[in-house]
């Protein structure tokens, strides 16, 4: 009996020691945690992480490094309401960081709040002149607001900084696509694939504008090149069928379009696009119900629903055209007037 006493003992012992909490973890600093929980974050690993985070925080709740990490992981996540409770609270412990301002910026912005967001960004740039994400950012929001000017200039700012920065370069190449600033936005473009000559996006955007120049050949180059990296890339798709449609092949145009739409299914220049090669293939039903799918996924982007606007003028809808105008110039009043939907488009 005293030997099976003695043999029961340490299960005991064993059972107590595992009902309770790691020593690791009874015993890691919150900076040590807090680089965990960074470790597992960079690693995609973002249930680990929280975690670790939400660890700190229930020890320490005011601690500023936790809240913005775990803000951050949700913005990731794409859980922007619980993110932006973070980054609200993490700036009333010190509100002289510029990284949190201008992540604040972002979640407002995807929160639809887009003129909370351009003074978040704003202040980042208040508080660091040379906080580059913040311009280009700011960039990004304006040029969605159509304010094409004071898109350029903040890029042109964050080049000032970061000559060489990718995102930007095609950013602001981009801009100048869509304003028929053929030459500009070759130029960047070409400026952007020296610093990444593999780049997917910039070969996509490349060929854009070559075909926009109808340098048909050299497009496709760029785009069989960027389709043979990313053969899932709805970006490569839809400028596959912007090529086609230019070089005159509606049906390889349309179904394009739609292999982009497969891709991206709640993409509503995706939907535009689709919406406008049926149009002009004849299909005007199809057409219109992809135009609307796309002006209401497109409700706060000024730039694409005056693209929408468009295409709905050219498919006959004169009413949902002028509708569609009258949107966009409800969030950019600054931009040029819009055309009414019963006369040509000049711009």
């Amino acid at each position: 009996m005293a030997g099976r006493k003695r043999g029961k003992s340490p299960r005991r012992k064993h059972k107590q020691q595992g009902s309770g909490t790691p020593t690791t973890r009874v015993t890691m600093t919150s900076d040590e945690a807090l680089k965990k929980g960074l470790q597992a974050y960079r690693q995609g690993d973002l249930k680990q992480a929280k975690i670790f985070y939400q660890a700190v925080l229930s020890a320490d709740p005011n601690n500023f490094n936790a809240l913005q990490l775990l803000g951050t992981l949700f913005y990731s996540a794409g859980s922007y309401q619980k993110a932006l409770p973070l980054f609200d609270k993490a700036l009333s412990v010190n509100s002289d960081i510029a990284e949190v301002h201008g992540n604040k910026g972002l979640v407002l912005e995807k929160l639809g709040r887009d003129d909370e967001a351009l003074k978040c960004l704003q202040r980042a740039i208040e508080l660091d002149s040379e906080h580059a994400p913040s311009y280009n950012n700011a960039g990004n929001l304006l040029k969605k607001l159509g304010q094409n000017e004071d898109a350029e200039r903040y890029y042109r700012s964050a080049l000032v900084l970061h000559p060489n920065h990718l995102d930007t370069l095609n950013n602001l190449a981009s801009l100048m696509l869509m304003q028929d600033r053929l030459a500009d936005a070759e130029s960047y473009y070409k400026r952007a694939l020296q610093a990444a000559p593999d780049a997917t996006d910039t070969l996509i955007g490349l060929s854009r504008c070559l075909c926009e120049q109808r340098l048909y050949a050299q497009a496709r180059e760029c785009l069989d090149k960027a389709l043979s990296q990313q053969p899932d890339s709805a970006a490569a798709w839809s400028a596959k069928a912007h090529l086609e449609g230019y070089s005159g092949d509606l049906t390889s145009a349309i179904t394009a379009a739609r292999e982009a739409l497969k891709l991206s299914p709640q993409n509503a220049r995706y939907h535009c696009e689709l919406g406008d090669l049926l149009s002009e293939y004849g299909d005007q039903s199809q057409a219109l119900e992809h135009l609307r799918k796309a002006a209401k996924l497109a409700a706060k982007d000024a730039a694409l629903l005056h693209q929408i606007a468009n295409a709905f003028k050219f498919s006959g809808a004169l009413p949902e055209a002028e509708q569609t105008y009258l949107a966009a110039l409800a969030i950019a009043p600054r931009r040029r007037r819009y055309p009414q939907a019963s006369q040509p488009d000049t711009q």
